[in-house]
């Protein structure tokens, strides 16, 4: 009968001057049906049909009674309703986020474990966002519960909680503790936690923080044993918590490539009939792909951030240095202030960079970016005196991921002008990090192309005019600030885009009123040279360029990429290791990482797809990163012997008798310097003694039959030893 009658039209719920208390009872009644039904059709036990559906008849039931219960201006009635709804977004939360464990007998008599999975898909969220929670915590709400506001915020702070497999306190049944009849049934996180809670937290963060970013919250979980400290409150501004979620959700992006598809504009499109029909019958269909997922959360955290600056900044506005004040605390405030200012801007140049794909409007970032970039050379630069502040009492400051994040959205755009004229900005030294490359006149266009891409360069590439009208100097941050994983994830990937498209990798800039052609592939060849020395000199255990080598010379590059871009890292990386004197320092590459990169290089190969002097180039850059790495203090001798015998020896070669003059050239040089280099790393084997007991063994292992001349190893595929020893 709940579901039969619209709320509007509820037989016993007609408007009254007053308010009995057999009107009450009854509203507290339906409330209770309201639960229960919401309960049973959400069990993981029972196979509802419109789940959906009937949620969100639920919703407009409770709504129906909160607004009887206002017009009878009771306040009891009224808080007993909004406890119903408060318990209810409780419910279809966990429902999202949680799966049920619990133990039962079998046959045998032995306890077996069973692992029900959540209920609801993220699609059920959208009836306590957009019905239940505004009405708790909308604008027009005065004075909110202050005990529910509790409950919602711990929930917030399960969900930003990381992935475990521990079980957790939460009530999803009918008893308390979260447990069934019997006492196993317990509840954990869902296996897919890190896709779902940020996007559950983020939906519930934007409806509720315009009211809960005044308050003083808990930082961290509390259990009922525990007492809550002064030191643990603090604003949702200053929580650790809500900062790591802000951040990691600006910097999603996923590792598919999206580059023709509709997630960053557009959405992902109108739903057909089909995807209707499953999103309002069980409630198990998650409309959104991974990309589209990706830009929502993005923008999502994006308005968290806003929201929260909007009120620090009516914060620190009050903050006016008064008269007789301390200079400790005037300094403190100007640093609040200074901190918000800046990441307001951050927030003004996210928003447009995510929304905007016109270069024109594009272009006009990289002052504000430069600025951003100074401030993360230093976290510590608003910081005056050098007196430290203490972390719970102010904003963050910028660091590099934040940073990462705004070019992402250029690097990682659907439009491969964009991304182009990213990699540019960012590979020349005009985006905020310090670069040596330095832009040269290759040639002038005569004619004017209409497909070309036009900029112009800034005339002043560092220099940035401040409010208080004194001329100062942005300095660019230095290039080691830059991660490995922006550059192999990001840069790497987005140059990768380009390769082989229309758009290409030569872009035209005019610069007083002259078109000169740049190309991209020679920025990022003096790029990665320049980030390999940086890396090489800035610090002294060398894990960050051992991080870059692995990266670049693992399995997933050649797997992930084209070739050419493969073979423009290989060659950039192995120069910069072996040209530069001033590179002293090796490189550890683990012998999992060799063995994984011959097997795609063997694969690359047979495919076709690389020719045969690309070939030859990339085994003598592979030769010359071996060199450089550190020595393997027990080396392992299969894994040696597979390196070897990718090197055809001084009387063989990779190419045909039909190679021109050039290509034979190239490839005599390219295979000696491959075999001098190939020496240098056998030789530091083993603290440099493995290679003088090294030939007796592998003499015997020819002359036995376990090792095959360079010109038969191609007929030894597929044969393994038993049966080559067998067929001798």
């Amino acid at each position: 009968p709940l579901f039969n009658s619209r709320p509007s039209t509820l037989p016993t719920m007609k408007s009254r001057a007053n308010c009995s208390g057999e009107i009450v009872d009854q509203c507290r009644s339906s409330c209770s049906i309201c639960l229960a039904a919401l309960q049973g059709i959400t069990s993981p036990e029972k196979k509802t049909f419109m789940r959906q559906t009937i949620i969100v008849v639920i919703c407009e039931v409770l709504l129906g009674l909160l607004e009887f219960s206002a017009k009878c201006n009771d306040h009891e009635c009224v808080e007993a309703v909004k406890d119903a709804i408060h318990q209810a977004a409780l419910i279809i939360i966990r429902r999202v986020c949680y799966e049920t464990v619990h133990t039962e007998k079998g046959s045998d008599g032995a306890e077996k474990i069973k692992v029900q999975s959540r209920v609801l898909s993220l699609e059920a969220v959208r009836p306590i966002t957009g019905m239940l929670l505004p009405q708790l915590y909308g604008k027009d709400v005065e004075a909110p519960n202050e005990r529910r506001m509790l409950e919602m915020w711990h929930e917030i702070l399960l969900l930003l909680s990381p992935y475990s497999t521990s079980f957790v306190h939460v009530d999803l049944d009918e008893t308390s503790g979260g447990e069934g009849v019997d006492g196993t049934r317990r509840h954990r996180r869902c296996h897919d936690w890190n896709d779902v809670a940020p996007m559950v937290a983020t939906s519930i963060l934007c409806i509720i923080l315009p009211t809960f970013r005044k308050m003083e919250l808990p930082t961290t979980l509390q259990h009922d044993n525990e007492s809550m400290e002064k030191e643990l409150f603090c604003r949702p501004a200053y929580s650790s918590s809500v900062w790591h979620l802000i951040r990691k959700g600006l910097g999603r992006f996923g590792e598919t490539d999206n580059f023709g598809g509709s997630a960053r504009n557009g959405g992902s499109g109108p739903l057909d009939d089909e995807a209707v029909d499953k999103i309002y019958g069980d409630g198990l269909f998650d409309i959104t792909s991974p990309e589209s997922r990706d830009q929502l959360l993005r923008r999502r955290c994006s308005h968290i951030l806003r929201i929260l600056l909007e009120y620090e900044r009516v914060v620190v506005s009050k903050k006016a240095p008064a008269k007789g004040s301390s200079q400790e605390s005037g300094n403190s405030d100007d640093v609040a202030r200074k901190l918000v200012d800046l990441w307001t801007k951050y927030v003004l140049c996210f928003e447009m960079l995510e929304m905007e794909i016109e270069l024109h409007l594009v272009d006009q970032v990289w002052p504000t970016l430069i600025e951003l970039c100074a401030a993360c050379k230093n976290p510590s630069s608003f910081d005056d005196g050098g007196k430290e502040v203490e972390p719970i009492l102010r904003l963050p400051s910028i660091v590099w991921d934040d940073i990462a994040s705004v070019l992402s959205l250029v690097l990682l755009s659907d439009a491969p002008t964009m991304r182009k004229l990213g990699l540019f900005r960012f590979l020349g030294g005009y985006a905020g990090i310090e670069s040596t490359v330095t832009a040269k006149e290759s040639g002038t266009v005569q004619n004017s192309v209409t497909e070309s891409v036009y900029m112009k360069n800034p005339k002043a590439k560092y220099k940035i005019k401040k409010k208080t009208g004194i001329k100062t100097s942005a300095e660019p941050a230095p290039l080691s600030i830059v991660s490995i994983g922006f550059v192999v994830d990001v840069v790497i990937r987005s140059y990768d885009s380009l390769i082989g498209t229309k758009v290409g990798t030569n872009i035209q800039i005019d610069e007083g009123g002259k078109l000169i052609s740049e190309d991209v592939t020679c920025l990022l060849k003096t790029f990665m040279s320049n980030y390999v020395k940086t890396l090489a000199t800035a610090e002294e255990d060398n894990c960050r360029l051992s991080s870059l080598v692995s990266a670049v010379f693992g399995s997933k590059l050649i797997d992930t990429h084209k070739i050419r871009t493969v073979a423009l890292l290989y060659r950039s990386v192995a120069d910069a290791l072996e040209s530069d004197e001033s590179v002293t320092a090796t490189a550890a590459l683990e012998p999992a990482t060799i063995s994984a990169t011959i097997r795609s290089i063997q694969a690359a190969f047979a495919s076709g797809g690389a020719p045969k002097l690309l070939q030859v180039g990339l085994m003598r850059d592979v030769s010359l990163a071996l060199k450089h790495t550190l020595p393997w203090q027990k080396p392992d001798v299969s894994l040696i012997l597979q390196v070897l015998a990718m090197y055809p020896p001084e009387d063989a070669s990779f190419l045909s008798e039909g190679s021109s003059r050039f290509e034979t050239t190239e490839s005599k040089n390219s295979e000696s310097l491959a075999r001098s280099a190939l020496c240098a790393w056998v030789r530091k084997l083993g603290d440099g003694k493995w290679s003088t007991n090294a030939a007796p063994a592998l003499a015997t292992a020819f002359v036995s039959g376990q090792l095959l001349p360079f010109v038969e190893t191609e007929l030894s595929l597929g044969v393994d030893k038993a049966e080559r020893e067998m067929a001798m």
